[in-house]
């Protein structure tokens, strides 16, 4: 069997790992509580998270509610997350890992997202993570330094949630430009100059996405009639 570290770095640049269903659980009912209190917050009736698309909130207020911050996790579930088996497993394979802190300052990266059915807006287009960290200057702890990127659905009967460009980590010459939007430069991608192929992954609630930061990537629109909700996270490693 591969070793994971090599599968990422020099590889296919992601793999897909079974969880734990104890740990993605309990991340859920968190982020559920984040959810009910930040609604409650803005004046607005709780629903079901998976049914948050039936209050038919308009796409500017829904950008003003879920903000980074509004999206961040707390100390608590950070602390929770760097305990589980999986933290676990990870630096097992990949030594020391620490959560990067760039994009809210002295937060971890970890964030959820929501995506409302058959909303584009609602999911990222094609990137590289790395390409933030260069639009925006953004610096390793020390140069031996690199990162690795966490994502997982947390939505029951959905399958998919993001698509991938195998390989494209191997790739250094992707052209993209960047635009200054949320406070934060962003990376767009131009599918015009680019040659490349989406390839939509199976990982359903249960399974987990490990994947190199400068792997190509892009969020899916969500094609079901639930809400679907997923986390990410950053992870420096030497």
């Amino acid at each position: 069997m591969v070793e994971l570290k090599k599968q990422i770095e020099q590889i296919s640049g992601f793999k897909i790992l079974n969880t734990y269903t104890k740990d993605v659980n309990f991340i859920k009912k968190k982020i559920i509580q984040s959810y009910k209190k930040t609604l409650k917050n803005n004046n607005i009736k709780s629903v079901k998270i998976e049914n948050y698309h039936h209050l038919k909130i308009d796409d500017r207020l829904h950008a003003k509610i879920w903000t980074r911050k509004a999206r961040s996790v707390d100390k608590n579930l950070t602390n929770y997350i760097k305990k589980s088996r999986l933290f676990k497993y990870l630096e097992k394979e990949f030594g020391k890992l620490e959560f990067s802190q760039k994009v809210i300052k002295n937060k971890p990266d970890i964030f959820w997202r929501i995506v409302r059915p058959k909303k584009k807006n609602d999911v990222g287009s094609i990137h590289a993570d790395e390409w933030f960290w260069k639009a925006n200057k953004w610096k390793m702890p020390t140069k031996n330094h690199s990162c690795l990127k966490v994502w997982f659905l947390l939505s029951n009967n959905l399958k998919k949630g993001l698509s991938i460009i195998p390989n494209s980590h191997k790739k250094r010459d992707w052209v993209y430009k960047k635009i200054y939007k949320d406070k934060i430069f962003k990376p767009v991608f131009d599918k015009k100059k680019n040659s490349y192929k989406l390839n939509s992954l199976i990982t359903p609630k249960g399974k987990i996405l490990i994947f190199n930061y400068r792997l190509l990537h892009a969020g899916l629109i969500n094609t079901s009639n639930i809400t679907r909700v997923s986390l990410e996270f950053t992870l420096y490693y030497k």
